[in-house]
This record gives C-alpha cells, structure tokens and sequence, in this order.
C-alpha cells in the first residue's frame, strides 16, 4: 500500500491511502462519517450550499408562477401548462446539455445556465412589479427557466468528480439528491407563505437573488489545473457528438442495461407522481391542501431516501440496494393504494419518496462511474432523458389504465409490477467501473 497525495480542492484537504490506484477504506465509516466525507472539501461544500438555496428559490419561483396563473387564467388546462414548461426542457435538452458538458469547461455551462436562470427570474419580478405579465409571457418565462435548469444539471453532476475522490462519489451524489429533494419539501411552503403575505413577485426575487449567489461562488471556485486540462469530448458537429455518446451508451452492456432498467422503474413508478392530486381528492375526499399533506410526504421520504441511500450503497453491493429499494417502492404503492386513511396513505408516499431517490441516485453513480471523462456529461444526460421518458410515457399510459379501472388499481398493478421487475437484474447487470486511466477527472 503507498500513501497518495492529499487531494486539495480550493483548500480543502483530505487524504486517502491508496492500492493501486484505488481508494480504500481501512474500515466502514458511520453514517454520518459517511455523508460527512464530501464536506471536507470545500469546493464541493460552498457550491452544495450555494446549489441548496438555488434549489429552493427555483421551488419558490415555481409556485410563484402557479399562483400567478392561477389569478391570471383560473383554467386547469391553463396552470398545468406551467408544470409543463418547467419540465418539458429536461426531456428536449438533456441530451444536448449533456453534450455541452463533455465538450466544454463544465464550470462555465453551469455558470451559463444560472446566469440564465437569473436573468429570467429578474425579469419575471420587473414585468409583475410594472403589471405588463401575461399567461404567455409566463409560460415563455418559465420554460426559458427551465431550459436553464436542464442545462445546470448534467454539467453539475459531472462537475462533483472534480470536487471530490472517488471514495467520496456516491455520498456526493446522495447530497445532491437530498438537495434537489429538500428543495421540493421545503421550497413549496416557504414560497406559499412569501406568495400569501406578500407577492408573486417577491418570489422570482428570491429565486433571482437565490441564483446570483451560486453565480458567485461558480465564479470563485479553484480548480486544480488537471481538473481545468481533462480531456473533453472531441470538438466536432452536435449530431455526431450526439450519436458517438449513445453509441457508446448502447455499446456499453452494462450502461444499457442500467438506462434500461431505469427507464422501467420511470415508467412504472410513474403513476404515484401523475395520479396523486386524484388520489388525494377521491380516496379521501380532499383539496388542494391533502394534495400537499400527500406530496409532502413523498418529498420528505425523498429526502431521508438521498442521505440513507449513501451509507446503503457503502455498506452493501449496488444491485443488493437496487432490489431492496424496487421491493420497497412497489409495496408503498401497495400500502397506498388500500391506505384506510391519511396517516396510512402518507407511510405509504414516504416509503416509496425515500425507495424512488435511492434507485434513482444508484442508477446514476452506476452510469456515472462506467462512463469515461469524455462522455460521462452524455451518459448522465441520457440517464436523465430515460427517467423523464419513463415518466412522460407512464403517466400517459397509466392515466388511460385509471380511466378504463381506478386509481387504486393502478396504483396495485403498477406496484405489482415494480414488485416483479425486480428479476431483471438477473439479465441485465450493472455495469462495471471503468478503469482509473479511462476517468482521470475522478481517478484522484
């Protein structure tokens, strides 16, 4: 065993025995110790911050936009075309932003997109401040925005390599899931309180103000120069990089399998997300505000899932947590779905939030870690599109099995599958983590 030098990372230091290039843990870390490791470095602690408030702004700024829709067009049709423009970006652009982060300095994608993000937020507050906002102009807004947060993403995840060791990866990514899901926990109830006592305006400032910060710490982040120098995509036409990352994607057994087997879990987790505000109303009779007790409880088993999800996969092979957490969301769609009450059903929700971003963020650090420096922002992003996929065409397909059945035996069926899909790993395994030499942007 030979001692490696300590990984400095704008002065944060930390240092790892090595064996041949790999890093080793003399013995298992505690929970905690194994959350905690990322934030000895302290590029990845100010710009996990910075991305939190971030995080939560964006969730403020979206339900400013609901309520501002909702005064200006009082339609459903009308306020779900918000959702729409939010997310409809993520399953255009992903691929393409994935490209973006392969093929140039990911810190400056990631600087691009929240300038952006800002621009539009600050612009969103001047048009409600003068009165000249119309549903157009929202909806413009908002997918602009959200053309902003696909962009921000692959480049972010990509980036974490270059914030921390190897060693460090999955809790990184379990972070960033909490972040992203604590947002979604968090963010809806401080934006409802700033948009009731005072206005929709007041919270495209915060989200703006939210996003100047993380501009600022982008700005001051220093990076190693071998960080700076790693290879990157060949500079070459977007359709033929486009193609030369799904045809590694594809080529790659083990990737194809866990895009895949993602794309199932998408697909047949999908009716909990796209068939819940009519659970909430018909199961139990319920408006707006057992909508948000429900989705409050998936979001909160969504965020304990991102840090339990780290020390699982520290402890345990990553196909042994996979089929636990398949197992566990499928019968929380089952404890839903014949929930004899509230307090039930909201077991039920946290049980399958929490499974939903532990599969998730172990699908990712799977793809992450087989995937080479040069192609890893393509291969996120192609994971991305595969998740959102899943959803788009399940919550298609499954909202036409609630109208021909009901949404509880949806709920069952979908549960029962997810139940069975479990045997897919027999057949289509992880992939293997390329060789330090491949990926030198996280072989440290």
């Amino acid at each position: 065993m030979t001692e490696r030098a300590s990984n400095s990372l704008a002065d944060g230091k930390h240092t790892h025995a090595t064996a041949d290039g790999l890093d080793l843990h003399l013995r298992p870390r505690s929970w905690f110790g194994t959350l905690g490791g990322p934030f000895a470095y302290r590029a990845f602690t100010t710009i996990w911050v910075a991305s939190l408030f971030a995080n939560i702004g964006g969730s403020i700024q979206n339900v400013g936009a609901f309520w501002l829709m909702t005064s200006m067009a009082p339609t459903p049709a009308q306020v779900s075309l918000v959702q729409t423009a939010s997310t409809l970006p993520i399953a255009l652009f992903a691929l393409l932003s994935g490209v973006a982060a392969d093929a140039w300095d990911r810190r400056l994608v990631m600087l691009a997109s929240q300038v952006l993000v800002c621009s539009v937020a600050v612009m969103l507050a001047v048009l409600c401040a003068t009165g000249q906002i119309t549903p157009l102009a929202l909806l413009v807004c908002t997918f602009v925005s959200g053309c902003g947060a696909a962009m921000f993403q692959p480049a972010w995840q990509s980036a974490v390599a270059e914030q921390v060791p190897r060693s460090e990866l999955s809790a990184a990514i379990a972070l960033d899931s909490f972040s992203l899901n604590f947002a979604r926990t968090a963010g809806p109830a401080v934006g409802g309180l700033i948009v009731a006592r005072l206005a929709p305006d007041v919270a495209f400032i915060v989200s703006g103000v939210s996003s100047a910060g993380l501009i600022y710490v982008l700005l001051r982040w220093r990076r190693r120069d071998a960080d700076v120098k790693a290879p990157r995509a060949p500079r070459q036409g977007l359709l033929a990089s486009l193609m030369g990352g799904i045809r590694y994607c594809l080529g790659s057994h083990g990737i194809r399998s866990a895009l895949l087997r993602s794309s199932l879990f998408g697909f047949l987790g999908s009716p909990v997300w796209a068939l819940l505000p009519l659970f909430a109303k018909r199961q139990f009779g319920g408006e707006a505000g057992t909508y948000g007790i429900l989705l409050g409880a998936f979001g909160a088993g969504a965020a304990c899932g991102a840090l339990g999800g780290a020390a699982m996969r520290a402890r345990h092979h990553p196909e042994l947590v996979l089929r636990i957490f398949t197992l566990t969301f499928g019968l929380g769609a089952l404890m839903t779905a014949w929930s004899p009450c509230k307090a039930v059903a909201m077991l039920g929700l946290a049980i399958s939030g929490s499974s939903w971003v532990v599969v998730v963020s172990t699908y990712n650090l799977a793809i992450q870690t087989a995937s080479p420096s040069w192609v890893a922002g393509r291969a996120l992003s192609l994971f991305h599109s595969c998740i959102v996929g899943g959803l788009a065409i399940g919550s298609f397909v499954w909202g036409m099995v609630a109208t021909a059945t009901t949404i509880n035996a949806t709920f069952v069926i979908s549960g029962l599958f997810m139940l069975v899909s479990m045997l897919l790993a027999l057949r289509m395994p992880l992939p293997s983590p390329v060789p330090y030499d491949q990926c030198p942007e996280i072989a440290r």
